[in-house]
């Protein structure tokens, strides 16, 4: 006898009955793929690319600052809901601190000053705040962070190559003037002025191990040809200095010779064979033992200027406070007019520019609000290097690196703390020398800088 198969009763959904009106069909919740602008990156970058396109004040004001604010205030908003007992070892004091300080330096300049003073240079002093807001928002792990720091590092080699394209488009009208030495036309780009590119190239090549496989390299070259094409003595100085930290945070990689190799065998190749790029290296080198009648008109730290900007440019600037007549100034600070016009306008310019990070930090918030603010600088150092000695990862050890960079370029510079390039920079650095990931220790087989972590 055949037995014959019968196929499954089909089974009907279940269903559950309400206190009232008809049935509620149970079925399976189908969640859909998160979409790529809701992702923490994305966050972040937005942040980041609304910071660092600050030049676009210069087609419009009223547009970029109302983009601007409310960008700021959406990473604020986030900033306020994060855990940051669970995610920051400083529960988000730092960025508590920064802030106080800049109120308290834009309440001294309304008094000294003009209100529109204060304003103007509180907006300065905290341009690159959302940048820190975001990192403690939009970052989850130690990989999220990794990817954040990508986002600052390509965005800053776009806003780079815009200098190199003036040779082709010619000068873009709302970028800073470009200068003249000799003559070499100085293009500057997205960035901002020479300078500012020329002390930021240094801290983003060390910053550039966080991408994945080859990228590294690639943001390298990106970063670097722009730089070298400056004329600027800045950026060959912390090109160098930004290469060597690379050789000392992979030096037990043997794979990193082979880029390490390529890229200045590339370069020289270069250099020899194309005679106008030539002539501009050689411009950039020889400008190293020029003498110009004042540093304050030279913005490159070259050798003949840097006493002058240990010396006598910070001590005219703090004779102006001192000059002011009021002792206790010295201990509050003379606000936001001691920085000069990279903090104020002319119309509230009280001392002239010191052209050195710490001094002026010390003449606008005085010895107390100064000192306060270097040692969050040296404690968030410290945390640094402490950090890359416990994890032995060599991407630790570049971020350990480029905050001592932050610290040497700020003897020699002004701007340091919240110029956009480089304040976005230093954000990045305080903000992991605080947060808490699960320390993991590095692959045995990095390639080409270090594999991803998984």
């Amino acid at each position: 006898m055949t037995k014959v198969l019968t196929p499954p009763a089909r089974k009907r959904p279940s269903f559950t009955r309400p206190t009232f009106g008809r049935p509620t069909f149970s079925r399976p919740s189908l969640r859909l793929p998160e979409k790529w602008w809701r992702t923490n990156t994305a966050r972040f970058l937005l942040v980041v690319v609304v910071v660092n396109l600050h030049l676009l004040r210069n087609v419009s004001v009223v547009g970029y600052l109302g983009v601007y604010g409310l960008v700021s205030a959406w990473a604020f908003w986030h900033f306020l809901r994060t855990d940051k007992v669970r995610n920051l070892q400083d529960r988000g004091w730092i960025a508590w601190t920064w802030m106080i300080l800049g109120v308290v330096a834009a309440i001294t300049t309304a008094i000294l000053g003009s209100l529109d003073g204060a304003a103007y240079g509180l907006l300065r002093f905290l341009f690159v705040m959302p940048v820190l807001f975001a990192a403690v928002a939009f970052t989850d792990s130690y990989d999220q962070f990794r990817r954040n720091v990508t986002s600052c590092v390509a965005v800053f080699t776009v806003a780079s190559l815009t200098l190199p394209l003036q040779f082709i488009t010619g000068p873009i009208s709302f970028f800073a003037p470009a200068l003249v030495r000799g003559v070499d036309v100085r293009y500057s780009s997205l960035v901002g002025s020479v300078t500012s590119q020329g002390i930021a190239v240094g801290l983003f090549i060390l910053m550039a191990p966080a991408a994945k496989k080859w990228w590294p390299w690639l943001l390298v070259a990106g970063m670097g040809i722009p730089a070298m094409l400056s004329l600027s003595k800045a950026a060959v100085a912390n090109l160098a200095l930004g290469g060597l930290g690379l050789l000392i945070a992979h030096r037990h990689n043997r794979k990193f010779l082979i880029p390490l190799i390529a890229i200045p065998a590339v370069g020289t190749l270069a250099l020899v064979t194309i005679p106008a790029l030539r002539e501009r290296f050689l411009g950039t080198v020889s400008a190293f033992t020029e003498t110009t009648p004042s540093a304050s008109n030279n913005y490159d730290p070259a050798l003949p200027s840097i006493l002058d900007r240990l010396t006598s440019l910070p001590a005219a600037n703090w004779s102006a406070l001192t000059g002011l007549d009021q002792p206790l100034l010295q201990a509050t600070g003379g606000g936001y007019g001691m920085g000069n016009t990279a903090l104020v306008e002319p119309t509230d310019v009280l001392a002239p520019m010191a052209h050195n990070q710490v001094v002026e930090s010390m003449s606008v918030h005085g010895i107390l609000g100064g000192t306060l603010l270097w040692a969050l600088l040296i404690v968030a150092a410290c945390s640094l290097v402490l950090k890359a000695r416990r994890t032995h990862r060599p991407f630790d050890t570049c971020l350990a690196l480029a905050m001592g960079m932050v610290l040497l370029n700020s003897v020699t510079a002004n701007g340091t703390l919240y110029q956009p390039a480089t304040g976005t920079a230093v954000m990045m650095l305080l903000y992991y020398a605080v947060a808490k990931f699960p320390d993991r220790p590095e692959p045995a087989d990095p390639a080409p800088l270090e594999k991803d972590m998984t």
